[in-house]
């Protein structure tokens, strides 16, 4: 079983809320391509995408 951080114990909506924003889902920037068969999601500036960053803005 994986270490669970203290915020990560309790109301599972909560946590699953914070997960996400800790995330680009969601992100303008944000761009999903079909590559070699496998859909990924690529930052388009050029930033290295699954962690927000500060130039995060909502469609």
């Amino acid at each position: 079983m994986a270490d669970l951080e203290k915020w990560e114990h309790g109301d599972p909506e909560k946590v699953a809320i914070r997960r996400e924003s800790m995330t680009c889902k969601g992100c303008r920037y944000l761009e999903s391509l079909i590559l070699f068969g496998r859909r990924t999601e690529l930052c388009g500036l050029g930033r290295p995408s699954g962690k927000r960053c500060r130039k995060y803005k909502e469609q």
